[in-house]
């Protein structure tokens, strides 16, 4: 990237398996360029007016980063529907062509084709499961793991399994 360059992170709407981790990695690009490319910036496109953890990481960039970081939600034109690599580009919501010299965009999230093809996947995308077993709930004998499955409740079914098994 060029010395005082920009660099686009488009953050998906939820679901999103690790809430905090593309803040971390806005983070972590912005300790970078603080470091060898002081006049960077950091422009954060997010399909979502809020995240995980937002007060604790608006206070450090406020704090680290004060003139590296711009983040922009939805309301306020964050909400990316389209991306031009050739240009570098990033088309918004509302029409505004943001171009940057390294353009980092996440997909919004969900099942791979095969498991929305076989009728696996909820509208969102995601494969709702039985957070005890990981089976399927769309299909009976059919079970599913990792970033594919909706599992919101799956710590507290964790937790619970753990006390019954140590009466």
């Amino acid at each position: 990237m060029r010395q005082g360059g920009t660099f686009v992170m488009v953050i998906p709407d939820n679901p999103f398996r690790c809430p905090p981790g593309p803040y971390e990695h806005i983070s972590m690009v912005a300790e970078y360029l603080k470091r060898h490319n002081p006049r960077g910036k950091v422009l954060a496109l997010d399909a979502k007016n809020g995240f995980s953890k937002q007060p604790l990481f608006q206070d450090a960039w406020g704090e680290l980063y004060p003139s590296i970081i711009e983040w922009r939600g939805a309301s306020n034109d964050g909400r990316v529907t389209a991306v031009h690599p050739a240009a570098m580009e990033c088309i918004t919501v509302f029409g505004e062509k943001v171009k940057g010299d390294v353009v980092n965009a996440t997909p919004p999230q969900m099942a791979g084709r095969i498991a929305r093809d076989a009728g696996l996947a909820a509208q969102s995308g995601g494969c709702p499961i039985k957070p005890a077993t990981f089976e399927s709930a769309q299909a009976p004998d059919v079970y599913m793991l990792g970033n594919a499955t909706i599992a919101v409740a799956l710590t507290s079914t964790i937790s619970h399994q753990s006390r019954d098994l140590s009466l």
